[in-house]
């Protein structure tokens, strides 16, 4: 019993093949077939295209996963989220902004100079205010 093997006609020299001559450059019962799908898996280094970046903690500068308190569109840790001056923590309290820095409010009065006769006073979101 003889086995016949048949190829598509301009690979080899024959297109019904028992035995004949391989076409220039390949080996004799070996093909190669490059593959037309990419490989799901990246090269080393090569950066991963389905994961997103991490966003930045703006005091540590590292990536937040979990939860994320922002505050004027800037982004932290809740253990970030501090005093620039005592460090006292700030997630459900008063946080003020003075020249990009974070603040308690102790710390944001004792910087900011009222203009002579005027006292420093915190006016919280939502908060009714009564001018005199």
């Amino acid at each position: 019993m003889q086995s016949e093997l048949y190829v598509k006609k301009g690979q080899g020299n024959c297109s019904r093949i028992s035995a004949c001559a391989p076409a220039k450059g390949e080996r004799p019962g070996v093909k190669s077939v490059k593959s037309p799908v990419k490989s799901p898996v990246p090269k080393l280094g090569s950066p991963l295209p389905s994961l997103q970046k991490l966003p930045q903690c703006t005091r540590c500068g590292n990536g937040i996963v979990g939860t994320i308190v922002k505050a004027r569109d800037k982004l932290y840790h809740p253990e970030c989220f501090m005093c620039d001056d005592c460090g006292l923590n700030l997630k459900q309290r008063g946080y003020f902004f003075i020249e990009e820095h974070l603040y308690c409010e102790t710390h944001a009065k004792a910087r900011v100079q009222p203009p002579e006769g005027y006292d420093v006073v915190a006016v919280y979101p939502n908060s009714k205010v009564e001018l005199v």
